[in-house]
């Protein structure tokens, strides 16, 4: 893994300046289909709001998007909820000198859920107030970019969640597949 990281700093720092380099902020929305109701709107879909980021050089790129929502229960209880794509490299079609970039994505990504009324103040953590999962996924999409500004939408597909190996917390389902929308600005 630390291959992998050195790639990118070398990649990057090799053309400073260069015009098909690119730095990408983000902010918007993922929306995870989910059965779990009691979680979500009325409708039964999970929205999660946040922010990204993402360095692109040539065609490659490397980022992450942080998402989260705060949900009360119709039993009058909080929770929050995340979703993370905390690495992923993409690679953009024709650059980032394009009206139209087209890109695929593959990448790491943690989420999870912690209910805020159930904390015990006697005890530090308590498993059953918490679940967590890990997953890669690979996603594709379409950004347009004009002025410096951005907006897009790409579909996730998440083909497995694991639980976080070696502990006893419960894993966060997630469906298969997450649609995002965004908008942002870029230099």
């Amino acid at each position: 893994m630390k291959y992998f990281f050195v790639f990118f700093i070398i990649i990057f720092s090799v053309f400073p300046g260069s015009a098909d380099e690119q730095v990408r902020l983000l902010a918007g929305t993922c929306v995870n289909s989910d059965d779990f109701r009691e979680f979500t709107s009325d409708s039964g879909i999970a929205s999660f709001w946040g922010i990204g980021w993402e360095v692109i050089h040539n065609h490659l790129g490397m980022g992450g998007n942080y998402y989260t929502n705060f949900n009360q229960d119709i039993y009058r209880e909080w929770s929050v909820n995340w979703y993370s794509e905390v690495i992923f490299l993409s690679y953009h079609v024709f650059g980032t000198t394009s009206f139209f970039d087209p890109f695929v994505q593959g990448g790491l990504g943690c989420s999870g859920e912690v209910h805020l009324n159930d904390y015990n103040y006697d005890y530090e953590y308590e498993p059953e107030n918490l679940r967590l999962t890990i997953f890669p996924y690979v996603s594709a999409g379409m950004v347009i970019a004009h002025n410096n500004f951005l907006v897009g939408t790409k579909l996730n597909y998440t083909p497995v969640t694991s639980p976080i190996p070696v502990t006893n917390i419960e894993p966060y389902f997630l469906n298969e597949t997450q649609l995002h929308i965004f908008a942002g600005i870029y230099f």
